[in-house]
């Protein structure tokens, strides 16, 4: 059996939003001691590992895997977001987490994400070669989330339990990606899907850049090309002036939000500046920034990692063993999936 690994303990105690004084009240040793099981100085006792087995929802042999570091893209999120490092740490053992669940599946079913090196082109010349590698027809993308899964990445979507953070992108490995998404429902369909498309921007341009403004910039410039190729936008928005009427038109045929047609429209000079600052004008005092009218998109659904359960429970009949959950947190995860 392997050692007792302590990076899983901290894991799990970050996932419950938990102290480490609330955990060592809960097995009746001082949190001084407690502290030295996380940081590997001591090993649990085979009852403490059971009773933190217990506490947590996994079995025992949980805290005896080895796993991999997963390089996340949370760190292009932190200098702009408002979170609390504690909120910041729940959702990233959240996610990282199911992430060892994923990979286990992932290396027994070979998958394999399909993407190029694009790392030394510009944002709008990476959009553009993957929606060829992907063979992506022109106009709107119908499916986000689908075009994604079919090209071999794992789409986690769940409840952040906030509004500060849309998502970010886990490598499995050198060649699997995992996009987290936040499935708040403060989030709308297409709000969702450019956070997709940003997050993909990374996972092509950002490699081993560091995180600062221009790589945010990066990201949404690529987002906004794969979802709104300038040579296929372009002449919609020229046909017809862009009332506001005409821009809900084109959100609902799009799935994007009005706000990055309309960025788009003054990039690509067809909107005036002045139009472009009467537009936010009208948003602010209509207060659309926000919320703008929904023009009955339809959220999407991830269905590869449904998919992936279920594949595994062909491999591996005795699914809650085989991620070390309890039947009962096997269940809680799995249910939405």
């Amino acid at each position: 059996m392997n050692p007792f690994n302590p990076r899983l303990l901290r894991l799990v105690r970050e996932q419950r939003g938990c102290s480490q004084t609330v955990v060592a009240d809960y097995l009746g040793v001082r949190q001084a001691a407690y502290s030295k099981y996380e940081s590997g100085a001591v090993t649990p006792s085979q009852d403490a590992q059971k009773q933190l087995a217990a506490l947590f929802g996994y079995i025992p042999s949980f805290f005896t895997q080895k796993i991999d570091t997963f390089p996340s893209g949370l760190i292009y999120h932190r200098k702009r977001s408002a979170l609390s490092s504690k909120e910041r740490a729940k959702i990233e053992a959240e996610a990282r987490l199911r992430m060892i669940d994923i990979q286990k599946m992932a290396q027994q079913q070979k998958l394999h994400s399909n993407l190029p090196d694009l790392s030394n082109v510009s944002p709008k010349e990476a959009a553009a070669k993957l929606r060829a590698q992907w063979n992506i027809p022109r106009g709107p993308i119908a499916n986000m989330v689908e075009t994604l899964e079919n090209n071999g990445i794992v789409v986690l979507a769940f409840d952040f339990g906030t509004d500060l953070l849309d998502g970010f992108f886990v490598r499995l490995d050198t060649s699997s990606i995992c996009i987290v998404l936040n499935s708040n429902e403060a989030f709308s369909p297409d709000r969702n899907r450019f956070t997709l498309a940003h997050e993909l921007g990374h996972v092509l341009l950002h490699r081993d850049v560091m995180p600062d403004k221009k790589t945010e910039r990066e990201a949404d410039e690529f987002a906004s090309e794969f979802l709104l190729p300038t040579e296929d936008i372009a002449p919609e928005l020229r046909q017809a002036a862009l009332t506001f009427a005409r821009l809900k038109e084109l959100k609902k045929k799009w799935m994007v939000s009005i706000a990055a047609i309309v960025f788009k429209a003054h990039r690509t000079q067809c909107m005036t500046t002045f139009a472009y600052r009467r537009f936010w004008t009208f948003m602010s005092s209509s207060g659309y920034r926000k919320n703008e009218p929904p023009c009955d998109l339809e959220r999407e659904t991830p269905a590869l990692l449904r998919r992936m359960v279920v594949a595994q429970s062909k491999l591996t009949p005795d699914l809650p063993k085989f991620f070390h959950l309890t039947r009962e947190r096997y269940e809680e995860r799995y249910r939405l999936t």
